[in-house]
């Protein structure tokens, strides 16, 4: 086993045993087995456990591996993949099937992108999950062979000791500029709503806008589309409370 030690590009082939019907679902290209590697290999079922959270209007896919640490949820993964509608398991995207050969967005992972993979804001969200989880009575079902079923949220919270959370108007706010810039056509409405933000909550607008949703502000973008919503009636009473104080 070699250790890296410099950045290293490195072109390589591979043999990946997948289902058939996964390899035919991507259009992979498939090559019958040879009877003494048929002889020679064996199934290993891994019972995987993935925080899959939508980033970038839902266009890509970031995908935490999540391991028990003495009982602690923890990443011990980071996957960033194009979000395809026709992927069947968690963790993986066509791009392990067909190599060179696979698409992704324009422009592919880019340094801004990767600004997104806010880990410890992700973390807070998969606290949520697992506690919605117990409520409903799956943690036997969902976390007990991971060794997860009595497990303690996760440590990381992604904000910063003292800082207040925003207001529900706040995030209404956001989401009213947003709304906005859709209805009249803007092809980036993310950025016209971070627009009126200060400069450090500029680049947080993706988040901003997926709290605005987590607090029943802002709608989902309509099926199949990773742009759009709109205000819920919570956000309006909101805006026009505001107004009938002023």
């Amino acid at each position: 086993m070699r250790t890296l030690t410099k950045p290293t590009l490195t072109r390589t082939g591979h043999w990946h045993f997948v289902d058939r019907a996964d390899a035919r679902r991507v259009g992979a290209q498939m090559q019958e087995l040879e009877e003494h590697v048929r002889k020679s290999l064996v199934g290993v079922n891994i019972d995987d456990l993935w925080l899959e959270v939508p980033i970038r209007d839902g266009e890509w896919v970031a995908a935490y591996r999540v391991l028990s640490q003495n009982g602690t949820p923890v990443i011990g993964e980071v996957r960033l993949f194009p979000n395809e509608r026709n992927r069947q398991n968690s963790g993986v995207w066509s791009g392990v099937l067909l190599g060179p050969k696979a698409t992704v967005p324009a422009g592919g992972v880019t340094h801004r992108l990767l600004r997104e993979l806010r880990v410890g804001h992700h973390l807070s969200e998969m606290g949520g999950i697992l506690a919605n989880i117990r409520r409903q009575g799956f943690e036997d079902d969902v976390l007990a062979g991971h060794g997860l079923a009595q497990a303690a949220p996760p440590a990381a919270s992604g904000r910063r000791r003292g800082r207040k959370p925003f207001p529900d108007r706040f995030y209404a706010e956001v989401a009213r500029d947003y709304v906005d810039a859709i209805e009249r056509g803007s092809k980036r409405p993310t950025v016209e709503a971070a627009r009126r933000l200060p400069l450090a909550r500029r680049q947080r607008v993706r988040d901003i806008l997926h709290e605005a949703r987590q607090r029943e502000l802002l709608t989902d973008p309509p099926r199949g589309r990773r742009q759009g919503g709109d205000l819920t009636p919570r956000a309006r009473a909101l805006l026009e409370a505001k107004e009938a104080h002023r």
